[in-house]
């Protein structure tokens, strides 16, 4: 009998119960309690923004916590209910541990000098640049594709439902394409090589098509320009170019392409046109301060730049 109302538990729990069912279980008080912890188990959550090692370690604090409080008997049950409570229990915390484990964000992350290919779980690729994150809810995947990036990341997406990639600064949406997202600080570059782009923030928003790209910094409004598919985000090749940027953002670059810290002076407005690899540091250093009149020394420590 019991083997039967188990059962019937089951399809409670999976609403797949008829409303006879749902009487036959309520009419039995020991499937009753389980139909009401049943229901505190299915509430239970876990907030997205929570890595798996943070809800863990909350969910060890408040274990921990439960143990030191006295407790304090309100009810008496019979053994078999005991036994059933003990299952219950279970059931709870399988549940605990599936929602921790399955909406917590997926996160990728590199370091300076590193880079890395990721795939999302509809195939789509991202190539992330170095000291960037990107992070993604896998079990909302099919109701939406979001990404959450701070960095740099080169984006192939494959076509389907609207994807978005989330910053700071702003979103970028699409349906399927190929696009860059440089998004640092205040500052948001994207480039746009195949199919169609939104770029949008409560401000402003932009589209952009093959070809064409858009700079937004210190929070103000979109600036589009065309830009060189030869040479834009032919950083995962590991070539940098770049076309009248400030020169100390170059050397930023830098210093996370060859994780090395650099000291350099104060470089008011002035600006860099040309590239480096990420090969040779001598030749890096060489290739950004011969024309920009500057000079280097390099100690175990750091690297010294000078006027």
């Amino acid at each position: 009998m019991k083997q039967d109302l188990l059962k019937i538990l089951h399809q409670f729990m999976n609403r797949k119960l008829s409303e006879a069912e749902k009487q036959k279980l309520e009419a039995d008080i020991e499937m009753k309690d389980l139909m009401a912890i049943a229901n505190i188990a299915e509430q239970l959550n876990v907030p997205e923004q929570k890595t798996k090692a943070e809800a863990w370690e909350t969910l060890q604090n408040r274990i921990n916590t439960a143990t030191e409080k006295p407790v304090r008997q309100l009810w008496q049950f019979s053994k078999q209910t005991v036994a059933w409570i003990g299952v219950a229990a279970s059931i709870m915390l399988l549940v605990g541990f599936y929602l921790f484990f399955n909406n917590s964000p997926t996160l990728y992350e590199t370091q300076n000098g590193q880079q890395l290919a990721v795939f999302l779980p509809d195939g789509s690729e991202v190539t992330l640049n170095a000291d960037s994150k990107l992070s993604f809810v896998e079990s909302d995947w099919q109701k939406e594709r979001k990404v959450n990036l701070q960095g740099e990341a080169f984006f192939k997406v494959k076509k389907g439902s609207n994807f978005s990639v989330i910053t700071t600064q702003a979103t970028v949406e699409v349906l399927g394409t190929s696009f860059n997202v440089f998004a640092r600080n205040k500052s948001l570059d994207v480039a746009c090589f195949t199919g169609k782009v939104r770029v949008g923030n409560k401000n402003n928003k932009t589209i952009l098509t093959p070809g064409k790209a858009c700079k937004l910094t210190d929070n103000q409004a979109f600036t589009n320009y065309q830009f060189n598919e030869e040479n834009k985000a032919k950083w995962s090749d590991g070539k940098f170019y770049f076309n009248a940027e400030p020169l100390n953002l170059v050397f930023e670059e830098l210093e996370r392409q060859y994780d090395v810290k650099l000291e350099i002076p104060e470089l008011s407005d002035r600006t860099y046109t040309g590239f480096f690899t990420n090969q040779d540091i001598e030749e890096a250093l060489e290739l950004i301060c011969t024309p920009m009149d500057l000079t280097y020394e390099i100690t175990p420590q750091k690297i010294f730049i000078s006027n």
